[in-house]
């Protein structure tokens, strides 16, 4: 760099002199044809120097501002450098930061869906419990109906065995008073037997029908709510 300014110092002086030879000196006298170049003045040094002073101060100035300018640069560089290394360090931050939240959200989903699983074997749980809520009340209004069917039927029991009883008694008092009147003993006979026999298939077909509506009522509920 500084023979490269040397270089071009010496150039320079000699091309300043050489145009003030040309423009401010004399021109010399020649006895050939050929003309040289004007002879310069003695104040023309003087000039030249000035300009060339002018000129290298311009020069350094010049590299001066172009040191500076490329300090600036350099130091605009290394920020440039620091900042994009800081802005690389915050880019693979957030990176790890977003493998993070990813592998997070991934675990959550997994999560909720085990969640959703549970609530839906929970809810079908409370479904199966709701139903067997409903069927245990189903059977217990069936057993309360039940019960009051066989109280019933007992009633009816307890009345066929009083009108049992009572036909008993008719056949024991008729069967003195056939004793006692022999002449009318094959009449009274056979009507005694009649009405017993109409009164115990009377009885018969009432425990048959009342019986039969037992069963039927019992099956028909359990066909019409478990079937």
């Amino acid at each position: 760099m500084l023979m490269l300014l040397l270089l071009l110092l010496q150039f320079c002086i000699k091309f300043v002199r050489f145009l003030f030879s040309l423009f401010v000196g004399n021109i010399c006298k020649a006895s050939h044809l050929i003309p040289k170049p004007p002879c310069p003045n003695p104040g023309t040094d003087s000039l030249a120097w000035t300009l060339v002073l002018l000129m290298i101060g311009l020069m350094v100035m010049t590299v001066f501002i172009q040191v500076m300018k490329r300090r600036h640069w350099k130091h605009a560089l290394l920020t440039f450098e620091v900042q994009n290394a800081m802005l690389r360090q915050q880019n693979e931050n957030l990176g790890r930061r977003r493998s993070k939240l990813h592998e997070e959200n991934t675990t959550l989903r997994a999560g909720m869906e085990v969640t959703r699983q549970e609530f839906v074997a929970m809810q079908a749980e409370t479904m199966l419990q709701e139903r067997a809520m409903w069927q245990h009340e189903m059977l217990r209004q069936g057993n309360e109906r039940l019960h009051l069917e066989n109280v019933t039927l007992l009633r009816k029991k307890e009345t066929l065995l009083q009108e049992i009883e009572t036909l008993r008694l008719a056949t024991a008092a008729a069967t003195a008073v056939t004793n006692a009147t022999p002449a009318n003993t094959d009449t009274n006979a056979k009507e005694i037997t009649a009405t017993a026999t109409a009164t115990s298939t009377a009885i018969n077909a009432t425990n048959s029908t009342a019986m039969a509506k037992k069963k039927k009522s019992k099956f028909s509920w359990f066909k019409k709510h478990f079937h």
